[in-house]
């Protein structure tokens, strides 16, 4: 699972510049990781994430475009890469492989536009660019809390199975109090279906808060609150959409 944290998306790179961009003749992979930097194991190879997107993979490369506010914290290369074909309009990823815990800083870098790559100082930083463009945003576009999704009545008090199979308990219009010792890294993703995926692939995760639409751009502003506990109810500050989900393991 993949979480967000309040670490700087600022590298320690190179000023070298590579222009190239990404091809889509490339050898598909069964592993994305760069490993084994020094080997440059995955470099220049393609990488067909979960959802069916393909990226290209280049290891010891960062990308030359702008930050964003969605930094996260992935456990692995292919998380981060998950995580950018959940959001939308998401064309590439920076990934630092470090020894990070649970909670700790953004190593996960999705970028809205992809500008040539640049050569990084250290190792094991790798980017996986969408060789067919920007994410669409549309593999979770559900609003479990509402009728707007494929059952066309609210997930409130039901069980909900996420892309990955797992099992959720969902709760609308309120959020449950999340106690420091379980909270994780805060995240923004585009709905709660969204959030839930995104809680899936953290194998702490056991519940999500989300707490309504965020607007690109917007700085410290996260809507997607993870924990390692299910929290207690009625939390402070709830609001018509939003909701919470905990794994149901009955």
């Amino acid at each position: 699972m993949i979480t967000t944290g309040s670490g700087s998306s600022n590298l320690n790179m190179s000023t070298s510049v590579i222009t190239s961009t990404p091809t889509s003749n490339m050898s598909t992979t069964p592993n994305a990781s760069c490993v084994n930097f020094a080997n440059y194991q995955g470099n220049n190879s393609e990488y067909t994430d979960y959802f069916g997107y393909t990226y290209d993979v280049r290891c010891n490369l960062d990308l030359q475009s702008a930050p964003t506010d969605h930094d996260a914290h992935a456990d692995s290369f292919e998380d981060c890469l998950e995580y950018c074909s959940l959001l939308t309009d998401c064309a590439a990823v920076t990934y630092e492989d470090a020894p990070y815990t649970l909670n700790n800083l953004s190593n996960c870098h999705p970028k809205w536009d992809f500008g040539g790559y640049i050569t990084s100082a250290s190792g094991g930083v790798y980017s996986g660019v969408n060789v067919n463009g920007s994410s669409s945003g549309d593999i979770e576009s559900q609003n479990l809390c509402t009728a707007n999704n494929y059952q066309g009545a609210s997930y409130n008090g039901l069980t909900y199975y996420d892309d990955y199979g797992i099992a959720w308990i969902i709760g609308c219009n309120n959020t449950l109090v999340i106690t420091d010792s379980a909270a994780l890294s805060t995240t923004v993703t585009d709905t709660l279906a969204s959030c839930v995926d995104y809680c899936s692939i953290y194998d702490s995760c056991e519940m999500v808060n989300w707490t309504g639409p965020h607007a690109n751009g917007t700085l410290d502003d996260p809507n997607c609150f993870p924990a390692s506990a299910v929290g207690t109810a009625d939390a402070a500050g709830s609001a018509t959409g939003f909701g919470y989900a905990f794994v149901n393991n009955s």
